[in-house]
């Protein structure tokens, strides 16, 4: 768009003493009240579409509803109650026939276990320290401790002299060698108690189950603390009796001795293969290789449970009972030839050997057995569904299932209905008969500016009021859904045929259409006669009627045309003002085109206002310019008459 250059070059009232500046101001005041009409206008413009898009939320909430009632699934409520649900419990769809079930369960479906048939740990006193980093130096202020052994007790002495040591594994060598030296002081032989550098660089003490003993610090001596052990005030720290640690390498379990299946290092690998069984009897395997000097037990139980999900096997290791389980998560004797969970491994044997799981000590699972009505049957899982019931078995024993319409259920859902509609027809009526107050227009900048919040904020109000009184729209939607409801669904071949036919009933006159419920009328026709409440609701008009509007009105369920005439008012409203959630910048709504074609206007408007004020402003310029001239020759004029008259 092209703008005329503004000339800022402005002379104030320096010849002629007027004050250009407010002069220009008032004249362009008065220039400007055609925009601030548009302005004005557009606002307006804004705010019905706002007030339109408001009035379509709620119209979509509703259809939203009544589209679930046009279907007879709405009302195909069952509801179920278990004489003892300590055994089982039930829950019914809605094509599930009332029915009362007898069952006694024998035995419930179980998973297949696989468990550690022997203890997984060699009993070991442990004393771990916590974390230590490399380098480490002791000199002659840590360069010693007191270790402990029933009731010898000696000092272990590190270098004499300073000595630094780069690893947490070369400082435990010399710890080692400094225990050795005092065996026969303890009380032990060489090697009873051993020191190791665990996988997190902190230094570990290991001895025989009956081996037990503490640590001591030398009074003033720092060592301890330097190894890595917090020993309290004129206490000392001892050992516990442990099996293996679930988070500690393999191969360092095994250099501890700590694991009682195997005592020799794994040099390599370790591979092995797991087959379980799904409840189709389709097996699963999958294989897993190990590395032994990083991994741990624990995740050897994690690449089980996460490697392969179908694998369907969880794991846990229990060091109260010293034992692993693996756990499948399918239930049901899945694998009639043999185990339902089976291993196999290379040559390391880890399985067996570290893991103590052996294929003919698994549980195998197991199906649930029970009777149903004296019928004598199974199923691999302890839920199941039959004739539209799905049962939950939780125990053995007997319970009585008994499945009924959901009464209730089904009458909330009607009056949920008749309140939403009264809530929508409420919300419509106000908006038809909301007074307009044409003396509140909307404010302009210069008013708000002279105004509090408050002020502004009860002004816009009544400038708001009253946008859609009369709106052909929402009258049409309005009489249009009173006749949906108020008129009979032809074509049933039933009694009943309208909504007062159960219990639902206008109020008077002036109340505009607001429904009532019977609640007592409505539940008793629920209760006896609930296939012609569906049809009231969901009847569909026969296909012959499509060509004729009226006939396909009168035939079709409440909800049906409810439905209809909700999705023709959505769609003329969003004709009219768009949608307020639209994924497209561009409004091709009415309302939207007139607001931009009225942006289009005020832009122009504001570039022939710059243009005006620009011209005032070279007019004063030009007058100042002339009367500066003029002053000047008079002064002229009256030098030289000045110099005559001398």
């Amino acid at each position: 768009m092209y703008l005329n250059p503004i000339n800022t070059f402005r002379v104030s009232g320096l010849a002629s003493g007027i004050d250009t500046e407010s002069i220009v101001k008032q004249l362009m005041t008065v220039e400007r009240l055609p925009l601030d009409r548009m302005k004005q206008n557009r606002q307006i413009m804004e705010w019905t579409q706002a007030a339109y898009r408001d009035i379509n939320s709620a119209l979509l909430a509703f259809r939203n509803q009544v589209s679930d009632m046009r279907l007879q699934g709405s009302f195909l409520t069952n509801k179920t109650t278990s004489s003892n649900e300590s055994v089982a419990t039930a829950t019914a769809s809605g094509s599930a026939t009332g029915s009362v079930y007898d069952i006694n369960i024998n035995q419930l479906a179980a998973s297949t276990r696989a468990i550690s048939t022997e203890d997984i740990s060699n009993q070991k006193n442990v004393l771990t320290g916590q974390s230590i980093t490399a380098p480490v130096v002791i000199d002659s202020s840590s360069n010693s401790f007191q270790l402990k052994v029933g009731s010898n007790t000696a000092d272990i002495e590190l270098a004499d002299t300073k000595k630094t040591y780069d690893t947490v594994g070369a400082l435990a060598a010399d710890i080692q060698a400094a225990i050795n030296g005092k065996a026969t002081e303890l009380g032990i032989t060489e090697n009873d108690i051993q020191v190791f550098a665990a996988s997190n660089n902190a230094l570990r003490f290991v001895a025989g189950s009956t081996t037990a003993f503490e640590l001591m610090p030398v009074d003033g001596d720092s060592a301890l603390s330097k190894l890595g052990f917090n020993v309290p005030a004129g206490g000392s720290v001892k050992s516990t009796v442990q099996g293996v640690d679930i988070n500690e390498s393999i191969n360092q379990m095994i250099r501890e001795g700590r694991l009682a299946g195997v005592s020799e290092l794994y040099n390599g690998d370790i591979t092995f293969s797991i087959t379980t069984y799904n409840q189709d009897g389709n097996a699963i395997s999958e294989t897993f290789t190990i590395k032994p000097e990083e991994q741990s037990l624990q995740d050897v139980i994690s690449s089980i449970q996460k490697k392969n999900p179908d694998l369907g096997l969880t794991g846990f290791y229990d060091a109260a009972s010293d034992k692993i389980v693996l756990t499948s998560k399918y239930t049901g004797d899945n694998n009639a030839a043999g185990a339902d969970i089976e291993f196999s491994s290379d040559s390391t044997n880890f399985l067996t050997d570290v893991m103590e799981l052996d294929v003919d000590a698994v549980t195998d699972g197991q199906d649930a057995a029970f009777t149903i009505n004296g019928l004598s049957t199974s199923r691999k899982t302890n839920t199941f569904a039959l004739n539209g019931v799905t049962f939950s078995l939780k125990s053995t024993g007997s319970a009585t299932i008994s499945v009924q319409q959901d009464t209730d259920a089904i009458v909330n859902e009607i009056k949920d209905f008749v309140t939403q509609y009264n809530d929508l027809m409420d919300k419509i009526n106000t908006s038809l008969t909301e007074k307009r107050y044409r003396d509140y227009p909307p404010l302009t900048d210069e008013q708000k500016d002279a105004m509090s919040e408050k002020e502004i904020e009860q002004w816009e109000e009544k400038a708001k009021s009253g946008l859609l009184n009369g709106d052909d729209i929402l009258y049409k939607a309005y009489y249009d859904m009173r006749n949906a409801i108020s008129s009979k669904v032809e074509g049933t071949g039933n009694v009943l045929d309208s909504m007062s036919e159960i219990g639902i009933t206008s109020g008077q006159w002036y109340e505009n259409g607001h429904l009532y419920i019977d609640e007592t009328k409505l539940r008793d026709v629920v209760s006896n006669d609930i296939n012609s409440v569906i049809e009231l609701f969901t009847k569909t008009y026969d296909v012959n009627a499509e060509d004729d509007k009226e006939q396909a009105f009168n035939e079709s369920g409440i909800a049906q045309r409810l439905y209809t005439i909700l999705g023709n008012t959505i769609d003329t409203i969003t004709n009219k003002a768009g949608q307020s959630n639209s994924l497209f910048k561009v409004d091709n709504s009415i309302l939207g085109l007139q607001m931009s074609d009225m942006d289009t206007r005020i832009s122009d408007m504001e570039q022939r206002l710059m243009d005006i004020e620009d011209r005032y402003y070279r007019q004063f310029t030009a007058m100042e310019q002339a009367l500066n001239q003029m002053n000047s020759q008079s002064a002229w004029l009256a030098q030289q008459l000045g110099a005559f008259q001398q």
